[in-house]
């Protein structure tokens, strides 16, 4: 067995999230529908989640400082609704999006098994059969795990930082300026220990392999 060969379980440390959604795409649209209602959710939770400050501000500037009573009443059960539309967008956004990973792994493993039944007879006779089990199984879960908390987490939190910056625009868009100058250290504070994560994963999965090549 060849250097090449056992070298196919040695992660690539390189795949970038765009690269790993652009080749994940295939299985992700025969679900479109539940990836737009997900997004859907994700957008509308953003949206709600930012309501809500908006709402504190008008009871202190009408109610405090205004010196209006009457407002907390409508205040309060604002914000009750708007709490109650943020419960059900959360458990929307994380219902629909662990549904649609699990869709696509399923349209995933099922291309995967066509594929292993469509192989010649000498493919077996040279490949360990834990290989192709862990190929069928683990690696699918790896990815599995990897896309929902890798590029779902991605777009979720890139939401959400759209939506604030937004509403900070609303507010005062020379402070919105002024606050964005940070925000390329914390990216590439980001992607540092992103890479540092991925190093490590690599690692593990090497010395894995080397356990693999060692006789028993």
């Amino acid at each position: 067995m060849n250097d090449n060969f056992m070298n196919e379980d040695l992660v690539k440390t390189k795949v970038t999230y765009p690269v790993l959604f652009k080749r994940l795409w295939p299985y992700a649209r025969r679900e479109k529908g539940l990836l737009f209602m997900a997004i859907f959710a994700v957008a509308g939770g953003a949206t709600v989640a930012r309501l809500i400050p908006m709402l504190v501000g008008q009871a202190i500037d009408k109610g405090v400082v205004g010196r209006d009573l009457s407002i907390f009443t409508k205040v309060a059960y604002a914000y009750l609704a708007l709490e109650i539309m943020r419960s059900v967008f959360s458990f929307g956004n994380a219902f629909l999006f662990q549904l649609f990973g699990n869709r696509m792994l399923y349209h995933l493993r099922e291309d995967l098994m066509n594929h292993v039944q469509r192989l010649p007879m000498q493919f077996f006779n040279k490949t360990p059969n834990g290989r192709i089990v862990t190929r069928l199984t683990n690696d699918v879960m790896s990815l599995g795990e990897l896309f929902s908390e890798g590029v779902i987490s991605v777009f979720t939190n890139a939401v959400i930082i759209a939506s604030v910056v937004i509403a900070l625009s609303l507010i005062s868009w020379k402070l919105t300026v002024v606050s964005l100058f940070l925000a390329p250290f914390f990216i590439w504070a980001t992607f540092h220990l992103s890479n540092k994560i991925r190093a490590i994963l690599s690692e593990q999965k090497k010395e894995t392999v080397r356990d693999q090549r060692l006789p028993g």
